[in-house]
């Protein structure tokens, strides 16, 4: 939830913004203070389920090459169709506008790769920096611009991601970055070797303009990471508050114009949190969806990848491209293919909305307003809404929070140990926690669930700030996810431009 905390010792302060993220609850601080956590809870429970360590849901594999066509006739669709409030003023510019501006001959990917450049080294000289992206190089944006210019020379492009200006959480290896992961003490030497999702994104003719700022290690949901290499990011809506962590620059780098596209991780909300914070669309695909190779298993059971995007469709886009089986990478083998089928329905009938209200109790009451509106608009659009309770969410809380903590002690144990003195204060107190835990308590954890999450911005406060809705689906079926924030889009009228905005195509 958001919160109201003391300012930082930052100029100027930062604060977290309204109470709650009007998101059914997005997530919470790994660490809130202790008393809270309730930790030992879950030595007094009785389950007589056997453990399960990966959220991992086996799925019918089938062949159909109707639905890789019917994927690509979708993607087609949504990019000549907006669904967002381009109609009613400021609009982010997403993937349709850079094509658009490629096809036409209006301007190259050479072209907006040298205006990037040019704000890369302006937005880190405002005051306060920005600071969304940590690390760039001219160079390689340039070949990989250059290259993608090239293609649309010569009517060869890969995908609709050619030319398209990407950025990667420092969580991935990305050549040639350091794989600092937030830190000061990790990645010493430039990465020689991609993570799939950078493979990836390379292979659709995407152009990488460097790696977001997050939270050190993912150890919180504020962003806040003011070690020397990193400082702190700001929140383009707000910049004198927090962008939301762990994947704070991926956010911050798409809600501020620098890119369309930005990839994170999500163990905890990672994603989500800050898309929500900053006003644009984040989407945790189901546990394996898409590969993880090559990023720092921090917290191997619980962490997603995700796209963080202008908009619904161009999740969507990106999400299509990305999520497939990975031999590297063997918690997502399973899948069935991903497809986008019904995302484009004209109505959400058929779709049953299980709405807990409980989440919504700590929101401010303006913020509850817009969720109920959004809600009662999915209702007429053809959903049946219900009220659910969701039972033992201390449970899952404490469990989630004990995961996360124990896998991240565990794996860092060599690094707390070596660097404990170059780690921010809050880096310190999580690791430290994860200490506690013993072999039961990681073994009685509650089984998490691995599905999939998006988070759609919905309007804002009489603050400025971004209030975002979350929808969750079962196992595999992003496709349903996408077709209901194609409608919240719908729903929200207008969206606002940032304090803080580049128009890269202008």
């Amino acid at each position: 939830m958001r919160g109201e905390g003391p300012a930082l010792t930052s100029s100027p302060p930062l604060r977290s913004g309204h109470r709650g993220c009007a998101a059914s609850g997005c997530g919470s601080s790994c660490t809130p203070p202790t008393r809270l956590n309730n930790f030992s809870l879950m030595r007094s429970l009785d389950i007589h389920e056997d453990p399960t360590f990966i959220p991992e849901v086996a799925a019918e594999i089938t062949e159909d090459k109707s639905e890789a066509e019917s994927t690509s006739d979708i993607i087609k669709q949504l990019i000549d169709t907006r669904t967002d409030s381009a109609s009613h003023g400021f609009s982010f510019k997403g993937i349709k506008d850079y094509l658009d501006c490629y096809r036409s001959g209006k301007l190259t990917p050479s072209q907006v790769a040298k205006n990037i450049i040019a704000l890369l080294e302006d937005c880190d000289k405002s005051t306060p920096p920005l600071r969304a992206i940590v690390q760039w190089d001219r160079e390689q944006i340039m070949l990989m611009a250059e290259a993608s210019t090239a293609r649309y020379k010569n009517k060869c492009t890969l995908s609709y991601l050619d030319g398209i200006p990407v950025c990667l959480k420092e969580e991935f290896k990305v050549v040639p970055y350091y794989h600092r992961v937030g830190t000061v003490y990790l990645g010493t030497e430039p990465e020689t070797e991609d993570a799939t999702v950078a493979k990836k994104l390379r292979e659709a003719g995407a152009v990488i303009i460097g790696v977001s700022n997050m939270h050190e290690l993912g150890t919180g949901t504020t962003g806040c990471n003011p070690n020397r290499y990193h400082r702190i990011p700001r929140n383009p809506y707000k910049p004198n508050h927090f962008t939301g962590g762990s994947s704070s620059g991926s956010a911050a780098a798409v809600a501020a114009g620098l890119c369309p596209v930005a990839i994170g991780t999500d163990g905890g909300g990672s994603v989500r949190i800050p898309a929500s914070f900053c006003g644009v669309v984040g989407l945790k695909g189901t546990f394996g969806r898409i590969s993880s190779h090559g990023s720092l298993p921090l917290s191997y059971s619980t962490v997603s990848v995700g796209p963080i995007c202008t908009s619904v469709a161009d999740a969507a886009i990106v999400y299509s491209i990305l999520a497939e089986p990975d031999p590297l990478y063997p918690y997502g083998l399973k899948q069935p293919k991903a497809t986008l089928s019904d995302v484009c329905a004209p109505d959400l009938k058929g779709l049953k909305l299980g709405v807990d209200w409980t989440f919504f109790k700590a929101c401010d009451a303006e913020i509850l307003s817009v969720c109920e509106k959004a809600v009662e608009y999915l209702r007429n659009l053809g959903a049946s809404v219900v009220e659910v309770s969701l039972p033992e969410m201390e449970e899952v809380k404490v469990a989630h929070a004990i995961c996360i903590l124990s896998e991240m002690r565990d794996f860092l144990q060599p690094d707390f140990n070596k660097h404990f003195q170059e780690m921010n204060l809050e880096t310190r107190a999580s690791l430290a926690l994860g200490s506690q835990f013993t072999a039961l308590d990681y073994i009685t954890l509650g089984n998490f669930t691995g599905i999939p999450g998006l988070v759609v911005p919905i309007g804002y406060s009489t603050a400025g700030l971004p209030i975002a809705f979350q929808v969750m689906a079962k196992w595999w079926d992003e496709a349903v996810l996408l077709r209901i924030g194609l409608k919240l889009e719908q729903f929200r009228h207008q969206t606002k431009k940032p304090t803080i905005y580049y128009d890269v195509l202008a």
